[in-house]
């Protein structure tokens, strides 16, 4: 497929735009759910993408941030550690899509959160399908601003949680063991010969003994 004109591009309705790119993104993430909206408005446009749940981890665990991006970002933003830590916990998040435009780098956050790899390369791949649709013909020298759309993008919604994938690399502790509940109580023998066990707790169902004691022990 040929790349597309900005006059094709300026052609199309931003609502065509997000019908395609909502395909896209469904065709190539599968196990993903993603939203994406557009507004209008005087003079421009805008599109978003929340990305609403994910089968793989895309917030970093706290405790896999570097000592080197804490001191980072408390000495130049002034963010302490537990400012950090809250921030990781969250549900929702307002991306930086201009940090999807360079590779990977575990020390640098996306407006305030810290990403896993295979999340920064996932929403850098969803950056690169919105902005296939987009142009870009600002000049910041001269304060000029001239885009198809303004792209916006979001980790869940301000009023709908984002549910994060696992990371597969992640050991699981092994689960501990049930420990049988002991339940004190007596037999009883009926005339027909049904053996019932009459529980002494009062929240403890009675059991039809089909058997012997021994089995039931």
């Amino acid at each position: 497929m040929s790349e597309l004109t900005k006059q094709q591009k300026y052609s199309m309705d931003l609502k065509d735009i997000a019908k395609i790119v909502k395909q896209k993104l469904k065709k190539e993430y599968p196990g993903c759910v993603f939203s994406v909206t557009i507004e209008r408005y005087s003079m421009g446009q805008s599109l978003t993408v929340a990305l609403m749940k994910s089968d793989i981890k895309i917030i970093k665990d706290f405790k896999d941030i570097s000592d080197k991006a804490f001191w980072s970002y408390e000495s130049r933003s002034h963010y302490t550690k537990d400012q950090i830590e809250e921030s990781q916990k969250k549900d929702y998040h307002q991306l930086n899509p201009y940090t999807f435009n360079d590779d990977y780098n575990p020390d640098i956050w996306s407006n305030g959160i810290f990403l896993t790899e295979q999340g920064h390369n996932m929403l850098k791949r969803v950056n690169d399908i919105v902005n296939y649709y987009n142009y870009n013909d600002s000049d910041s020298q001269t304060d000029y601003y001239d885009v198809n759309f303004s792209l916006s993008m979001h980790i869940g919604k301000w009023n709908k949680d984002f549910i994060d994938g696992e990371d597969p690399n992640e050991v699981k502790p092994e689960p501990k063991p049930e420990i049988p509940k002991v339940i004190f109580g007596k037999l009883v023998t009926y005339n027909d010969g049904k053996i019932i066990f009459k529980s002494n707790n009062s929240d403890s169902k009675d059991y039809i003994i089909n058997g012997t004691l021994e089995e039931v022990v």
